[in-house]
């Protein structure tokens, strides 16, 4: 069985490719919401990211769309580029 661990669960893209995941019985999907990864300041927590189990695959899902960006240039970075 492959792990597969979606960031940014709580997004549009991230809920359906959970759905779609978790009905096809070769893969154990593990979610973590972009909450749990990223702190208000904007930091990685690292804990999260390289923790045990290691999956086989990582599907990142976080989302900064156009908008957010442009109001929030931080994030933006930090969301599309860093992480």
């Amino acid at each position: 069985m492959k792990k597969v661990k979606i960031y940014g669960s709580s997004s549009m893209a991230g809920h359906m490719i959970s759905e779609y995941l978790s009905i096809i019985k070769n893969f154990k999907v593990d979610l973590v919401n972009e909450n749990d990864i990223i702190d208000k300041n904007y930091e990685c927590k690292k804990n999260i990211i390289f923790s045990e189990p290691h999956p086989d695959y990582i599907i990142n899902c976080i989302r900064c769309l156009v908008e957010e960006s442009e109001l929030n240039l931080t994030k933006a970075i930090i969301y599309n580029s860093y992480f």
